[in-house]
């Protein structure tokens, strides 16, 4: 992560991009504008459940989606791009960096 942060690799949506209309287009479109099209993109969610932004991804090649809890070294290192939804990074702190209590 500290590779990806540093490569200036890591990004973070806003939750209501979860809620688009369900087509390819509009995720193709956004990446396009970011000039993310074509490269190997991983978006970080909440939780992996069927929605509108897991819809409209499916078609699109380069692109993955994992849910926080099951993201995993050779998912970081496998993309070019992370970019982490909102409510994504406070599931991330609360699954990968708790403080061990004794």
């Amino acid at each position: 992560m500290t590779l990806k942060f540093k490569e200036k690799s890591i990004f973070g949506i806003a939750d209501s991009a979860l809620k688009i209309e369900p087509k390819t287009k509009i995720v193709a479109n956004f990446l396009k504008t970011l000039k993310l099209a074509g490269k190997k993109i991983t978006f970080v969610l909440p939780k992996m459940e069927k929605n509108n932004f897991v819809l409209a991804t499916r078609n699109l090649s380069g692109v993955d989606l994992i849910d926080c809890q099951s993201l995993n070294t050779y998912q970081i290192l496998n993309s070019t791009k992370l970019i982490f939804f909102e409510s994504s990074i406070d599931v991330f702190k609360n699954h990968f960096l708790k403080k061990h209590e004794n």
